[in-house]
């Protein structure tokens, strides 16, 4: 910042330095795939949890330890009479873990025309909103 002319205050005298933390994230934010508007420091958790279902169906990668999960996907396909193959599902399942994609984004490709409904929701390790109590005085 100049004042007359002349250096008052120099920004990079005062500022804390960038964590590879902080690079990281500066980084991750310029890519398409990745949303970081959960507010500061998971405060937004309402917003992971009213994100578009079909979003996080598409851009969610699989985990193997459901304690390192934000949310849990449970599919249902319907094949109205026709069947599914084992070796289909199992083809599909291999592919998820392969790619690191979810399920249910395979399988909504890949069994186009069956009825397929995935269901998101939190996994259990995020808790419950709380509910406020009045503070007494």
């Amino acid at each position: 910042m100049r004042v007359d002319g002349r250096s008052f205050i120099t920004f990079n005298e005062f500022h804390v330095p960038f964590t590879q933390a902080d690079l990281f994230l500066f980084d991750g934010k310029k890519l398409p795939t990745v949303i970081s508007n959960f507010s500061v420091a998971g405060a937004g958790m309402q917003v992971a949890v009213e994100v578009d279902p079909q979003l996080v169906i598409d851009r969610a990668s699989r985990t193997e330890s459901e304690d390192d999960a934000v949310y849990h996907l449970s599919t249902v396909i319907t094949a109205d009479g026709e069947g599914i193959s084992g070796d289909l599902i199992a083809k599909i399942y291999d592919e998820a873990k392969r790619t690191g994609k979810t399920f249910a984004s395979i399988v909504q490709v890949r069994l186009k025309g069956k009825a397929v409904k995935t269901v998101v929701a939190p996994v259990a390790s995020i808790p419950d909103i709380a509910a406020r109590t009045e503070h007494k005085r």
